[in-house]
């Protein structure tokens, strides 16, 4: 996969049991006995655009599963032998390397592809602690990938997350990613500790990672918060929050991008041709679609085709600069709580921003422009004025530039902002949604500074 992560919708809604809304009049426990029903929420021709997409927000399956058999697993791999293991995965062009993870791999449990596997196999993980799974049914702006989420509950409370990975390798890149974060190095940001790995057998999913919950929420779930408040002061508290989680992601994100050996030194080039690539191909896609496109929006897709290029040979003239970056620094892949600060999740893009070593060869720019300008449009779709995003994007970028000297090449901003808004674009083509084709079309005509 390229420098982004191929999956998407990670939907790594790693988020606290007090979050998490659940109908009264569910059913509180249902048995399954056969295999677990996950279904792939994308096409697999569509797989590789997918990861910048922001989706709507998660619906939760009501029904718990439960274990009904009794055999029990016993883990005799330590999540620390993994992610040591998962180092050795690392290649200088930050690619993953095939032997190292065909001996990771070798390590892990297999599992069955059953939910009373999975329940098990979680319980054995948690000390022999019995619990329930619920599914995340559906995609979510929490995160995203091609994974799909159960949330681990140990009577009313949630204690753990298990994710499934569509492929090894993203499994891979996960650990890798993890065991890079954990660091002492970094301070101004947490991830959730993970807890065991293994393999699944027979499935569409080659394997599931159960990790800790992540702590607080989302900010895409605290700015789609404002559109529940029903009194002025509730309003004004979530604008406080959102103001603060700002200036606290913009300080993680600086860190993350500066405090590594060797970052601001000169990035690798393919890591940016990566993106181009996908960029063009999501160019390709939009122009397959444009007759469709056509007979309902403005859109002139050759004149963006001749702009996208433009901007590339612009940004290959220029020299990047080199930093570790999250991937996929989507508001719903960042959480904030202002006691435990910030939190990341669905990190195995990462990976490819750093080389055999763990040093950066990614570009920062990449990270800046997903969140800033998904910032703003989730806080434009939750209602949310125009003056008041600016202040929390003007905060953000405030401090951020005030803890990276470096300076952000306006060109490649520019660039990673285009190819999110032909991902969102792509995206609400293959969902034939009107209403967000057209929203897509008007971020999309922003960015190249044309009139709507």
């Amino acid at each position: 996969m390229d420098a982004d992560n191929n999956s998407s919708l990670e939907a790594q809604c790693l988020m606290s049991g007090s979050q998490l809304k659940t109908n009264s009049n569910a059913v509180s426990s249902i048995h399954f006995a056969g295999e677990v029903c996950v279904e792939q929420t994308l096409p697999n021709e569509n797989e590789s655009f997918s990861e910048m997409v922001p989706l709507e927000v998660c619906d939760y399956q009501q029904a718990f599963m439960v274990s009904q058999f009794e055999h029990r697993y016993l883990i005799d791999q330590k999540i620390e032998d993994l992610l040591d293991m998962a180092i050795k995965c690392r290649t200088a062009d930050g690619s993953v390397d095939s032997s190292g993870m065909s001996l990771l791999l070798d390590k892990l449990e297999e599992i069955d592809n059953t939910d009373d596997a999975l329940i098990k196999f979680t319980e054995a993980v948690l000390g022999g602690v019995q619990v329930k799974l619920q599914k995340n049914s559906g995609g979510g702006a929490k995160g995203r990938s091609g994974a799909a989420i159960y949330f681990v509950y140990d009577g009313s409370a949630m204690v753990a997350v298990c994710k499934k990975f569509p492929t090894s390798e993203e499994l891979v890149r996960e650990l890798s990613s993890l065991s890079r974060l954990r660091k002492p190095e970094f301070t101004r940001f947490k991830i959730p500790a993970p807890l065991a790995a293994a393999k699944i057998k027979d499935s569409d999913y080659a394997g599931v990672l159960v990790s800790r919950v992540a702590q607080g929420q989302s900010i895409a779930d605290l700015i789609d918060s404002i559109t529940k408040a029903t009194t002025i002061s509730a309003r004004k508290n979530i604008l406080n929050q959102l103001q603060n989680a700002s200036v606290d992601i913009a300080r993680a994100l600086a860190e993350l991008h500066t405090e590594p050996d060797s970052s601001g030194v000169f990035a690798l080039r393919s890591y940016l041709i990566e993106s181009i690539n996908r960029a063009r191909r999501l160019v390709s896609v939009v122009a397959k679609e444009h007759a469709k496109l056509q007979d309902i929006v403005d859109l002139d897709i050759d004149k963006v085709h001749n702009q996208l290029e433009h901007l590339i040979e612009e940004c290959l003239c220029e020299q990047s600069k080199a930093a570790i970056v999250h991937g996929d620094a989507h508001p719903g892949n960042l959480f904030w709580d202002s006691t435990a600060g910030v939190t990341f999740i669905d990190t195995p893009s990462l990976h490819y921003s750093m080389d055999s070593m763990g040093k950066p060869i990614g570009t920062p720019e990449r990270d800046i422009a997903s969140f800033e300008g998904r910032l703003v449009e989730l806080c434009r779709k939750a209602g949310i004025s125009e003056n008041e995003s600016k202040s929390f994007r003007n905060s953000f970028l405030k401090e951020y530039h005030a803890r990276n000297d470096a300076s952000l090449s306006e060109k490649k901003l520019k660039f990673f902002q285009l190819r999110f808004a032909l991902g969102e674009l792509v995206q609400a083509c293959n969902n034939e949604r009107l209403k967000d084709i057209q929203e897509a079309i008007v971020s999309l005509k922003q960015i190249l500074g044309w009139k709507n």
